[in-house]
């Protein structure tokens, strides 16, 4: 597999702010639900001033976004390692699907809301926050597909989609969690959609 370099990412500092307040807010939303959401609470538990976290926040539908970005990222980092092994693009997807599940599973913030009260997310998953959010799945899972995929950009589109649809579905058609399940599932359904690469083709790099 052809190694995808790191992007540039925002300096340290930077960094560990964003990272306490998604901290911060997940924690505080596992304590008290998404609709008691205290923006003072966050600030504190941070160990920032309100004034830094509304000029990276500016209010809360931005802050519990952030959240989400982060648990996001988490979810796409475990997923690049279960990927690292995988051998054809349905073992690839495949474990794209049980390690996304299972990582968003151990989120106890987001398990608190979704089982208090699923439609509390519905504004982060559909319309413009649903976009932002497939396009951020999207720009993590390309570079995993990229060694089977004719077109790794539409590739992780369609896998991210599926896996959205998955895991906010009360009642989803296999458990993404269940590794045969999500196999037959893939197999079936997933991965048959995705247009293969051409045996040898180049890479990006030549010859």
């Amino acid at each position: 597999m052809t190694a995808v370099a790191p992007s540039r990412g925002p300096a340290p500092a930077d960094a560990r702010v964003a990272g306490a307040l998604a901290e911060a807010t997940l924690a505080e939303i596992a304590r008290v639900g998404l609709a008691r959401l205290s923006v003072d609470a966050v600030a504190q538990a941070a160990g920032v001033s309100r004034a830094t976290l509304y000029r990276r926040c500016p209010g809360k539908p931005a802050l519990v976004g952030a959240a989400l970005d982060h648990e996001v990222a988490r979810a796409v980092a475990a997923i690049a390692d279960a990927v690292a092994d995988a051998r054809t693009i349905d073992d690839a997807v495949g474990a794209m699907f049980v390690t996304g599940a299972r990582t968003l599973a151990t989120s106890v913030a987001l398990g608190a809301v979704v089982a208090a009260d699923p439609s509390a997310l519905a504004p982060y998953l559909d319309f413009a926050g649903g976009e932002a959010l497939l396009a951020r799945l999207t720009d993590g899972l390309a570079p995993l597909l990229a060694p089977w995929a004719a077109d790794p950009a539409r590739a992780a589109e369609w896998v991210a989609r599926i896996g959205i649809d998955l895991l906010r579905t009360t009642t989803p058609l296999i458990d993404p969690t269940d590794p045969g399940a999500v196999r037959r599932f893939v197999t079936t359904f997933v991965t048959p959609g995705i247009a293969p690469r051409a045996t040898g083709a180049p890479n990006e790099e030549g010859p």
